[in-house]
């Protein structure tokens, strides 16, 4: 009885070359599913072909691990299906290395998948009338294959690539695939056969050397995708996270950028309008000064008008530059209620003093019966901007007409500016109110920009679009006076 049992329990006992591949078969397995995982949202070439390797190396398994478990299957056909595949799965993750950087394929890989199968077939042929070269004939295969992804890895023309870490360690496992194909060639020279397909401790040790190194490769794979990122590499599972962060890392530069020039700008024009309030000042007061000689004269009635109108403009641009500094100052301003009407009457008698308005038509449409709540000199700033714009683009078409649409709803009072030149254009429109963005030759970028700053600081909106009519159309929303927000 004990010796029966010893019996059943040796006939139980598994070839150790069955139990490495049974191992590796379900480390694999699994590791494909999560590459699959990993690619299938964003699968390009590389991984495609990458996979593709890793499937074409499964027949190669089943194969070693049937002629180890029932050594009377050990034929030529076994031998060329061991070979065949898993030579043209080394060949394929060449060209996914190939095809890494570049995202593009290569026109040559078909071929020599045929003829790595057509080699295999001649290889086999020859066992027929020799056992020992057609090892030779596998090692020098192999160790060519092993050669030109050590040169794919060396030769990349991404350099990021090159200096990766995971792509130094898959340059040297390629080397150490290398060095064991050369250490089968001259082992085989000293008469002693080194193959998987055959037993012993030796061939045993190779294949469990070869599994791992084909392991440590699958990880460095995955790791390139992790930890590299270049502008055609796309998105995955592995590194979405890395992507996420790299985008939040360059938009929080833009806005830093961004933040500083609005610093620059706030310093700027705190200096300018300091500089221009003194003799804007001096000016108006000498303005005033002749308007009321004028009076007490009697005499000077053709001039009076003039001066009156010069006492008024120059008091208007004392009021914009107070205004810009309180705009780019700690303080808060005094709001008060107005009524968007009789401003944009003040502005348009401003704006028709000036040469760009000559052969301008404006048009009012609407009224607006609520007050809203703000600073009148920012409010008619804004307004001055938007007309201004408005006759600038314009200016070379037939039709010179800019038309101001006044419009309210519940709790909320807007005006439309609309002119019919060319619009603006599908980039403009993305950044148009960005600071330091124009599309004048002349242009300073600043003025939409501190249009959006004085809207916005009024609870305000400010939006710009195409008409449908033609023409471009920039509209801003405030809220009701005693609404809240």
């Amino acid at each position: 009885m004990a010796q029966r049992a010893a019996m059943g329990a040796s006939r139980m006992t598994l070839d150790p070359f069955v139990t490495i591949l049974v191992m590796y078969g379900f480390v694999m397995s699994g590791a494909i599913c999560v590459l699959f995982w990993a690619f299938k949202d964003s699968f390009n070439l590389s991984g495609r072909l990458f996979l593709f390797s890793e499937v074409l190396r499964i027949p190669t398994i089943i194969t070693i691990a049937v002629v180890h478990a029932a050594p009377d299957l050990k034929t030529g056909l076994a031998y060329f299906i061991g070979n065949s595949f898993f030579y043209a799965s080394e060949l394929t993750f060449v060209f996914s290395l190939h095809a890494l950087p570049r995202n593009q394929g290569s026109r040559i890989y078909p071929k020599l998948l045929l003829v790595i199968f057509v080699l295999t077939a001649l290889i086999e042929i020859v066992r027929l009338y020799d056992d020992f070269l057609p090892v030779q004939l596998y090692a020098i295969v192999l160790a060519t294959i092993s050669s030109s992804a050590i040169w794919v890895c060396m030769t990349t023309e991404d350099d990021q690539l090159r200096r990766a870490p995971f792509w130094r360690i898959l340059t040297c496992i390629e080397a150490t695939l290398l060095a064991l194909a050369l250490l089968r060639i001259v082992v085989q020279i000293s008469g002693t056969a080194l193959t998987p397909m055959r037993d012993g401790s030796q061939n045993l040790i190779l294949l469990a050397v070869w599994l791992a190194l084909l392991v440590f490769r699958y990880v460095c794979y995955q790791s390139i995708w992790m930890t590299w990122n270049a502008p055609h590499a796309e998105e995955n599972r592995f590194n979405r996270t890395l992507l996420s962060s790299l985008r939040e890392r360059d938009l929080l530069l833009q806005k830093l950028v961004a933040s500083n020039r609005r610093a620059s700008v706030s310093a700027l024009a705190s200096s300018l309008a300091h500089q221009l309030s003194q003799p804007l000042t001096g000016a108006a007061l000498q303005a005033e000064a002749v308007k009321q000689k004028l009076i007490d004269s009697r005499e000077g009635g053709d001039a009076l008008p003039g001066v009156e109108k010069v006492t008024d403009i120059l008091g208007h641009l004392l009021g914009v530059v107070r205004n810009l500094r309180s705009l780019f100052g700690a303080r808060d301003d005094g709001f008060q209620e107005l009524m968007l009407g009789p401003l944009c009457d003040e502005v348009i008698k401003l704006v028709q003093f000036s040469s760009k308005a000559d052969g301008v038509t404006i048009a009012i449409k609407g009224r607006i019966a609520i007050p809203i709540l703000g600073n009148p000199i920012q409010i008619q700033q804004v307004l001055v901007n938007l007309i201004d714009n408005a006759i600038e683009a314009g200016g070379n078409t037939s039709n010179r007409t800019i038309e101001l649409e006044f419009s309210e709803r519940p709790g909320r009072a807007a005006l439309a500016v609309r002119d019919y030149g060319p619009g603006f254009s599908p980039e403009v429109l993305e950044n148009l109110f960005d600071l330091f963005r124009t599309t004048r030759e002349s242009g300073t970028g600043i003025g939409l920009w501190l249009c959006r700053q004085i809207v916005e600081k009024h609870k305000g909106t400010i939006s710009a679009f195409n008409h449908l009519d033609g023409g471009a159309c920039v509209r801003v929303e405030f809220p009701a006076a005693g609404i809240p927000t």
